[in-house]
């Protein structure tokens, strides 16, 4: 079993580096090679010749959906909409 992990932090491969290939896409200071342009083209090849049974890839920052964003945040944007009841 082979195992690719991206990521800002070993997860994973932190207790099975021996299976495990993992690739920093953060500059925190993780061991682990920097996911490069170089690289991206490279496991694409090994991922398309079935070179890992599994696939692990985490988010460490924070996502948020537009209909959540504050209306401040809208406001800046260009989204300056009014309630329905404000004409009157």
């Amino acid at each position: 079993m082979r195992v690719l992990e991206i990521g800002d932090y070993p997860c994973l491969s932190r207790f099975i580096p021996e299976l495990t290939d993992f690739y920093k896409i953060g500059k925190g200071a993780s061991k682990g090679a920097p996911l490069t342009l170089g690289r991206v083209f490279e496991l694409k090849k090994r991922l398309q010749a079935g070179h890992y049974d599994l696939v692990i890839y985490h988010l460490t920052t924070k996502a948020v959906a537009p209909w959540h964003r504050p209306a401040a945040w809208r406001w800046e944007i260009g989204d300056h909409r009014q309630p329905a009841d404000a004409d009157q």
